[in-house]
């Protein structure tokens, strides 16, 4: 069985319900009874934002919205984060400033993107 997240056109309530096999593209809204559709992606993955992501990101240049970009180095978290959004802008300008980082020897390009490994 798996878990499965609906929302609701009519009252925009979210709800969740346990689908075996085969997951129905829409179920009944438990709060007022109207037609619920399955919501792909889920909040997890960052495809239920209203709006936009920044671009910039925290300073730290980490999203939390990104599973697994805590692990990663700033520079590699923003990539990464840009490339799960598919933000092909974002992915160009962070690997401008990669290469400018590599040139200008601030980013050694031989170092692990993962935080703490040697």
């Amino acid at each position: 069985m798996i878990l499965v997240e609906y929302a609701c056109r009519k009252c925009a309530n979210r709800q969740e319900n346990w689908a075996r096999h085969e997951v129905p593209d829409t179920a009944t809204c438990t709060a007022c009874g109207g037609l619920a559709r399955r919501r792909f992606g889920g909040t997890l993955l960052g495809a239920a934002r209203t709006t936009p992501p920044e671009t910039s990101g925290p300073p730290s240049g980490h999203s939390h919205a990104t599973p697994g970009s805590c692990v990663l180095t700033p520079t590699a978290a923003r990539m990464f984060d840009a490339r799960v959004r598919g933000d092909r802008r974002a992915v160009e300008r962070e690997t401008a400033c990669q290469e400018r980082a590599i040139s200008e020897g601030r980013l050694d390009p031989r170092k692990p993107p993962v935080s703490g490994q040697p």
